[in-house]
């Protein structure tokens, strides 16, 4: 079991225990900092080894979590088992997000893929949509995508490849765009890109604190000083995120 998947879902199901309704009963019946139904944990409940184990004891929690996601196949199919963790694809998107912040990385780059088209937080423009079910995008331009999605709402999404230049503006340069390598944000927070849209500079420094592999080598938005090698010519209405090959 990837500890990143499994401290994702512990982040989404009651913020690793740190929402107050948790040790109570939801609507559901579930409880606890893995949202177990009470029928679901007895099945998982000896993973921990605890003599009387407990859906609301943090450690027995997570050990039925990962047994459970285990038994369901996290390995070869993570969205399949927390799918089966909880009935929605909206869920499972937001839980590979987190998971991708975690470290987590899928090794069938359509998992992303899949979650940046059901996440709640990522609204994409339908040559977006289109662009990223063909499998033409990049999986690090996706888990940028995801990364930012933890913490903001983006919407307009895109281009990708199609509606982008073949060429770097004003150049004869390739665009990592033409290879599925950039994408360009120009709503954040449900308010446009501009220098005064300070989500959309949090989200630039997210970007900006990345792990290596998953930083992007270009960064365009409207704040010189917002990340390291941020450039900001002609990208004062817009992020761009961009990989070289």
């Amino acid at each position: 079991m990837q500890p990143g998947l499994l401290a994702a879902v512990g982040k989404v199901e009651c913020d690793h225990g740190r929402y107050p309704g948790c040790n109570e009963p939801n609507e559901a019946g579930a409880i606890g900092p893995m949202q177990f139904l009470p029928s679901t944990f007895v099945r998982w409940a000896s993973a921990s080894g605890s003599p009387a184990p407990d859906p609301r004891n943090p450690r027995d929690a997570v050990f039925a979590a990962a047994a459970k996601l285990a038994a369901d196949g996290a390995a070869a199919d993570p969205s399949g088992a927390l799918f089966s963790y909880n009935h929605s694809r909206a869920y499972v998107a937001t839980v590979e997000a987190w998971a991708v912040l975690y470290g987590w990385r899928p090794g069938d780059p359509a998992v992303l893929a899949e979650a940046v088209l059901h996440h709640p937080a990522v609204g994409l423009r339908p040559a977006a949509r289109a662009d990223v079910a063909a499998g033409r995008i990049d999986a690090r331009v996706l888990g940028v995508l995801l990364a930012i999605a933890t913490r903001h709402e983006l919407a307009f999404v895109g281009p990708f490849v199609s509606g982008h230049s073949y060429y770097v503006a004003g150049t004869s340069s390739p665009s990592n765009h033409a290879f599925g390598r950039a994408v360009d944000i120009p709503v954040v927070d449900g308010e446009a890109v501009s220098p005064s849209n300070e989500g959309a500079r949090r989200a630039t420094e997210i970007v900006d604190a990345l792990p290596g592999d998953l930083r992007p080598t270009e960064i365009g938005c409207p704040w010189a000083d917002a990340a390291a090698g941020a450039f900001t010519a002609g990208h004062d209405d817009h992020l761009h995120f961009g990989f070289d090959s």
